[in-house]
């Protein structure tokens, strides 16, 4: 019997030394393959009163665990490059723990949506996406599309006060990149451009880009690319969050969302106001060079599962109004004339995708739009403040844009061994109403269908051809065909190359809207052609991917060849109108060099691009091909250890040549200054104990630190012809500071 007793001393002994030794563990696996993750950051802080330590931060070892010091109520935090991070709050306990990461890597890894059959990752796609997610929008405390866009490569942003912003991709802008909400068209372009100013980010998930023609796949606007902002995906869990951000300028701007689920049914509601006081680099008592501006903005959306099929619901409504306020008036100023602009934009969406059986899925789209923008002049008495709404009747104006769209698409995957394909349709109606149009209301249709197969020879190798039948109501449409290779060579090189025809029918604003007003003389012109083009794009990516780190170099070759391009020209002194010009090229490269870890997100590029015009019977006297370099580096490092995040953000854009065509029909070159932007961004996550459930992000830096506000031009700008000639561009309003503060309840 003594044996016994000493047998079963030695057995309890020794599971409690077992148990002392692992129980307080807390393991970080791979949730594909369950094998340890050496070198994990977990991060434990303890959110009651009578901690010793209250937050310790530690590396797992080779058999992926650390041991928990804190055997109290804690927040855990862990992360590890290629995973997705994992937060939890764990009790006060004694027992092991198992935490399985998903190998979602963000800079391989990243679900892509635009233009793919299926949801896929940027690895897998055939298409080279660039991918700006939320923590990527966050970091440089971007407002609207207008601030994450001016520090990326190939992208040249134009700026008109009273008409917002644009940007060109690879040379090619205006009506030729196609901006979508949730792969819905923006509607609202002025003088061919969206308004990056309106597309605010406080719902935005990430943002695809896609540079290079997609007409393909979606049609007219698309020659140059597409941007793809995806909103945030309704969570089945009840949060809320109020952020608000100061400018230095006099930005101020407030927004707030929600989400619920009720039953099976997931709701989302988010509204806020932007607001900005103006700005003028003059003296000038009244006039701002920068108008004066308030924003109010909502969405709504609502969305259930049925089995694997999701069907929501979207709506958004968007509110500007813009102050141009004219200076006093000789000799006594004792009034002045002011123009006031209101835009209205209003969207409802119904999208239903999903699996429908074995690698079968479909996607369905239907929306309706519509923009209207009211612009009026008035007579203020500046002593009594009185206003009073002009009599002439060309000072007045509200024109009206309405949009219908269906599109839908049925994807098989592996249809039959080493074959997948897609069938779609895509039916865009549009109505245009007002004054300024001709014989008051215009209307245009476009009907496709549109067809892609994915070939698969070899594992490695993919052949993706596609082909779009086009169905328009005003020009015939030729048949756009597309081609895209992807072919790894082996598991660090990866080439991808493309062909693609092109086709864009005139939008109804350049066919029949007339715009006038004392900084603006445009008109629509219903004879213009439709614009046809074809393109190459090629980009070899290198890749060396470790536990610890991920390196990618990336070299890029494009061109562009339009034919009929539609441009804003001189057609009188003081008119101008929209011409086909002829020829247009783009030519170019583009280096990228990348550097991701835990801590540190490094990014650098420079790029080369050529442009050259050729209007029809006239020749340009000079070289074909003008180029323009740029060059970027961003730079994000985090800092675990305090949750503070520190980015810079630079970007050099050179001296851009180019020729335009003077009332006499005369080529004549210009040059517009080159420019440098750089932003700062320090940013601190931070939670209270007596407030566990609310969590805090603070921004702070600045913006446009060099101080660039107006660069000079030699001659008339195509895209500032309508900016009286002026030989000075607006780009930023100069050197600001700002801070934001976003409180998350969970």
């Amino acid at each position: 019997m003594k044996y016994v007793f000493k047998y079963l001393f030695v057995f309890i002994v020794t599971l409690n030394i077992f148990y002392t030794l692992y129980s307080n563990n807390i393991y970080v696996l791979d949730q594909s393959n369950k094998t340890p993750l050496q070198n994990a950051t977990v991060k434990i802080t303890c959110i009651v009163s009578d901690c010793i330590d209250s937050t310790v931060t530690l590396k797992t070892n080779k058999f992926g665990f650390v041991k928990n010091p804190i055997q109290k109520k804690a927040v855990i935090k862990i992360s590890f490059i290629g995973y997705e991070s994992i937060e939890d709050t764990i009790e006060s306990t004694s027992r092991e723990l198992k935490y399985y990461m998903t190998p979602i890597s963000i800079m391989l890894n990243e679900v892509v949506t635009t233009g793919q059959f299926i949801p896929t990752t940027v690895q897998q796609s055939v298409f080279p996406v660039n991918v700006l997610n939320k923590e990527r929008i966050s970091s440089q405390a971007a407002v609207n599309l207008r601030d994450v866009l001016a520090t990326e490569m190939n992208m040249r942003i134009g700026v008109d006060n009273i008409l917002g912003s644009n940007v060109s991709i690879d040379g090619i802008s205006g009506q030729n990149v196609k901006i979508m909400i949730d792969g819905v068209p923006v509607i609202g372009r002025l003088n061919g451009n969206i308004d990056l100013n309106q597309l605010n980010l406080n719902n935005a998930d990430r943002i695809e880009i896609i540079e290079g023609p997609m007409s393909a796949i979606y049609g007219t606007d698309a020659l140059g690319g597409v941007i793809n902002i995806i909103s945030r995906d309704i969570k089945n869990q009840f949060s809320a969050s109020l952020n608000s951000y100061y400018e230095s300028i006099g930005v101020v701007n407030f927004d707030a969302d929600i989400t619920a689920n009720f039953s099976d049914y997931r709701f989302f509601l988010n509204g806020g106001r932007y607001f900005f006081a103006g700005f003028s680099n003059s003296n000038q008592k009244r006039f701002r060079d920068w108008k004066p501006k308030e924003q109010y903005f909502a969405n709504f959306s609502a969305a259930k599962n049925f089995g694997d099929i999701e069907i929501k619901y979207s709506g958004n409504y968007f509110n500007e109004y813009i102050l141009n306020r004219g200076e006093p008036r000789l000799p006594y100023g004792e009034s002045a004339f002011d123009d006031k602009y209101f835009t209205y934009r209003l969207g409802n969406s119904i999208f239903i995708k999903g699996k429908i059986g074995e690698n079968k899925y479909i996607d369905f789209i239907a929306n309706y739009s519509n923009f209207k923008r009211r612009k009026n002049t008035f007579f203020k008495n500046l002593i009594t403040l009185e206003e009073i709404i002009t009599s002439d009747s060309t000072a007045q104006d509200t024109s009206a844009f309405n949009s219908i769209l269906f599109r839908g698409t049925f994807s098989r995957d592996a249809a039959i061994k080493m074959l997948s394909y897609q069938v779609g349709f895509d039916i865009n109606l549009e109505d245009a109403g007002g004054r300024r149009i001709e014989n008051l209301n215009q209307n245009i249709g476009d009907y496709a269908a549109f067809l892609s197969f994915q070939f698969k020879p070899y594992d490695n190798f993919i052949i993706q051809p596609a082909l779009r039948l086009i169905y328009n109501s005003r020009y015939d449409a030729p048949i756009i065909p597309s081609l895209n290779l992807k072919w790894n060579l082996n598991d660090k090189f990866i080439l991808r190359l493309s062909y693609a025809r092109g086709f864009r029918a005139p939008s109804l604003k350049e066919l029949f809207f007339n715009f006038v007003d004392i900084n603006h003389n445009i008109t629509g012109r219903s004879d213009l052609k439709a614009e046809k083009s074809q393109s190459f794009n090629s980009i070899l990516t290198y890749q060396i991917l470790s536990n610890d780190y991920l390196l990618k170099f990336e070299p890029r070759f494009f061109y562009n060849h339009i034919d009929d391009l539609i441009t804003l020209a001189a057609v009188k002194k003081d008119e101008f109108s929209y011409l086909n010009i002829g020829q247009y090229k783009t030519l170019g490269g583009d280096f990228n060099f990348s550097f991701y870890s835990s801590t540190l997100t490094f990014n650098t590029g420079f790029s080369y691009v050529g442009r050259y015009n050729k209007p029809e019977d006239y020749l340009i006297p000079d070289e074909e091909f003008s180029f323009s370099p740029e060059f970027k580096t961003n730079i994000i490092y985090d800092w675990k250890l305090f949750d503070i995040k520190l980015s810079l953000f630079y970007k050099y854009t050179g001296k851009q040549p180019g020729f335009t065509l003077t009332a006499e029909k005369t080529p004549l070159k210009y040059f517009i200054d080159d420019y440098h932007i750089l932003d700062f961004t320090l940013s601190y996550n931070f939670s209270m104990n007596i407030l566990p459930d609310l969590h805090f992000n603070f921004l702070t830096g600045g913006k446009n630190l060099l101080n660039v506000t107006n660069i000079n031009q030699t001659a008339p700008s195509i895209e500032g012809f309508h900016s009286s000639g002026s030989t000075i561009l607006p780009i930023a309003w100069g050197r600001t500071f700002f801070a934001s503060l976003k409180i998350i309840f969970n």
